[in-house]
């Protein structure tokens, strides 16, 4: 019955009206539909690539990324958690996930949420984020994650030596932080290598 129900849900084009919602809606309305964007996605389980096509096709992911960057942040934080929902429903990356989020512009205001965001959830939902675009598409993801700069890795290993952070959060942003330290050092030392191979190319 629940199945039935959700498919009359997405059928009556639920996803393309809330992101409507979201967009031109005024006082508590964007908060309202963005959450119940992450309700329809979390009930959908499986189903969520076809959340993700009627994101992109009612234009919601360019609207994401203005709520990201410039909403309350009670909608940001609902922002990133039906982000969070999206990139699970694209695991293996066929539906395209991770290049059209990073097209848009989503990694910028993701980085500031973990940077600069007002309360855990904020940045424990943003950790999460960056943690699956690697998971889903490293080739893609982690030079941009890595073209952010050092203060992305100075404030992931903050969030460790935070008092009241969740021990997930700190083991999440720990394992991030080492990752992209990891990675950077990698891309200095073939760098390096390359700068040698030119000066005895001479």
């Amino acid at each position: 019955r629940s199945s039935a129900l959700l498919s009359a849900v997405l059928d009556a084009n639920a996803v393309s009206l809330l992101i409507k919602c979201v967009r031109d809606g005024k006082e508590a309305v964007p908060d309202a539909s963005l959450k119940g964007l992450v309700n329809i996605a979390l009930a959908v389980g499986g189903c969520r690539g076809r959340v993700w096509r009627e994101v992109c096709d009612a234009g919601g992911i360019s609207v994401l990324a203005n709520v990201l960057a410039s909403a309350t942040e009670l909608e940001k934080t609902s922002a990133v958690a039906l982000l969070i929902n999206l990139l699970k429903g694209d695991a293996d990356g066929t539906h395209g996930t991770v290049p059209t989020l990073l097209d848009a512009g989503i990694l910028a205001p993701v980085v500031q949420l973990i940077l600069r965001g007002t309360n855990i959830n904020q940045k424990d939902f943003a950790v999460r984020v960056l943690g699956l675009l690697l998971e889903t598409d490293p080739v893609r993801a982690e030079p941009a994650i890595l073209d952010v700069g050092e203060a992305l890795p100075l404030a992931l290993r903050s969030l460790v030596n935070q008092p009241n952070v969740p021990r997930e959060l700190k083991q999440t942003a720990m394992r991030l932080a080492r990752h992209l330290a990891e990675s950077r050092e990698a891309s200095t030392d073939d760098d390096e290598d390359e700068s040698d191979d030119e000066d005895c190319s001479c």
